[in-house]
């Protein structure tokens, strides 16, 4: 009996054992084809997508792809303004629109057609738009400015042919303008657009960056310039706008203010007129300039737009209406004779109310110097720079001493010590060299005639 039970519950755990198994093999074989099923709907997913933009939509997409550019678009910062010291507008800004090509847009041998076509809409040569291309080279990322501050017919023809141009942008831009013309161009100076030098040295720039070039506007630039923002768009192959990614918005120029008085520069210039020369006036008081006026001169608003061949030969003509003569070109004359005062003084070689008989003529060192007019008599300081006594200041400049006068005007500003920078000039501004440095410098001794002479 007990073999009958033993046998009976070995076929049972035999039964339980084959069941088992094939409840396993039947989930393993669901879970199969539902991963089987997963994979497969996956990739038919992904198969109808391939499909549909390769079949489907291909040409479609293709086009768009081919027409629809994304483009980081500067927005140029608005320069600060320039006042005088009433607060009255030097220099400001204004809008214009100018035009840049993409390189890359179109292949190179079809530039030559669509220069042709943007020549006769903007007034610029053909040639100077190939050219302008060929200097950056036809595979450039960048724009090329090709006309700046274009007028309104010029800006609705090139809207009317849009659709013929590839790889054109009309583009929003801040220019500079004075709004007096010449008064003050000298000191204010001019902008213009970064060289390619300016850009690799300042890679902050965007290509078409407005930068100042003289005076004011060059010294001051840093302060002036602000700094420029971008627009990230999409845009399609007429260059029209199809959405904006994104803005980064620009920041404009800190102001500045002058210690120029508007009303008394147009005063000083009036009174200079046509000639050759300058004029500057200087509160006594402060030292603070006035007026500096200097002639010829030049309108900087040019500057704003294309320079023609004309007005570029007459700035660099023979009259150098360029260089500031209130600064730069003349020797110091009479004006020297303040050094020479300043230096006998604070030498201790005259007192304030020393006095010194003056003549029609003077010979010193065996060479007979002029006064300029006539002999004053015995005269001190006040009357002596009243008179411009040249006499006087023969005989206290060589009484001073060459060491004395040199030290002195070194003192004063007188061979660099003076940065006259913000004036837009760089360098040495003169020198007064003393008998050993003239000695080491050029080779020659001092003579008596330099000690009268300075």
């Amino acid at each position: 009996m007990s073999r009958n039970l033993s046998f009976k519950q070995s076929s049972s755990y035999v039964d339980n054992s084959y069941a088992e198994k094939a409840q396993f093999k039947r989930t393993r074989l669901f879970r199969a084809i539902v991963l089987m099923s997963l994979v497969t709907s996956l990739i038919g997913v992904n198969l109808y997508r391939l499909v549909e933009l390769q079949l489907v939509r291909g040409a479609e997409l293709r086009e768009r792809a081919e027409n629809n550019r994304i483009r980081l678009i500067p927005m140029a910062a608005k320069r600060g303004l320039i006042r005088d010291r009433k607060g009255r507008i030097l220099a400001s800004s204004r809008s214009i629109r100018s035009v840049y090509v993409w390189p890359r847009e179109q292949p190179a041998e079809k530039w030559p057609d669509t220069a042709a076509k943007l020549s006769s809409l903007l007034k610029v040569s053909r040639e100077d738009i190939l050219q302008k291309l060929e200097k950056a080279g036809y595979d450039s990322r960048l724009p090329i400015k090709i006309a700046s501050d274009i007028d309104r017919t010029s800006f609705v023809a090139m809207a009317e042919q849009a659709g013929n141009l590839r790889g054109i942008e009309v583009r929003s831009e801040v220019n500079r303008h004075y709004p007096h013309g010449t008064l003050a161009a000298h000191i204010l100076g001019y902008t213009g657009e970064a060289t390619r030098e300016e850009l690799e040295a300042n890679p902050e720039y965007p290509m078409g960056a407005i930068v100042g070039k003289m005076g004011v506007e060059l010294s001051a630039n840093p302060t002036l310039q602000g700094v420029w923002g971008n627009r990230l768009i999409e845009a399609n192959a007429k260059g029209e706008e199809l959405q904006e990614l994104g803005i980064e918005y620009p920041t404009a120029g800190v102001p500045i203010q002058l210690t120029l008085d508007l009303d008394l520069q147009k005063t000083v210039e009036k009174a200079l007129g046509d000639r050759v020369g300058a004029a500057v006036v200087i509160d006594v008081k402060t030292g603070a300039v006035l007026a500096i006026a200097s002639g010829p001169t030049f309108n900087p608003n040019i500057f704003s737009g294309r320079v023609t061949s004309q007005e570029w030969k007459r700035l660099q003509g023979p009259q150098k209406p360029f260089l500031n003569r209130a600064l730069q070109g003349y020797p110091p004359g009479s004006t020297f004779k303040t050094v020479t005062s300043v230096a006998a003084i604070q030498s201790g070689t005259y007192s304030p109310n020393s006095k010194v008989p003056t003549y029609n003529t003077i010979t010193i060192g065996g060479i007979t110097f002029k006064e300029h007019s006539r002999g004053y008599g015995l005269i001190g300081f006040r009357d002596a720079l009243a008179y411009s006594s040249n006499t006087f200041f023969y005989q206290v400049g060589v009484n001073t001493g060459a060491e004395a006068v040199s030290k002195w005007g070194r003192e004063l500003g007188i061979g660099g010590s003076i940065d006259l920078e913000l004036l837009g000039l760089n360098g040495n501004h003169g020198q007064i060299p003393t008998p050993a440095e003239k000695d080491r410098m050029y080779g020659e001794p001092w003579h008596i005639a330099d000690s009268v002479t300075m």
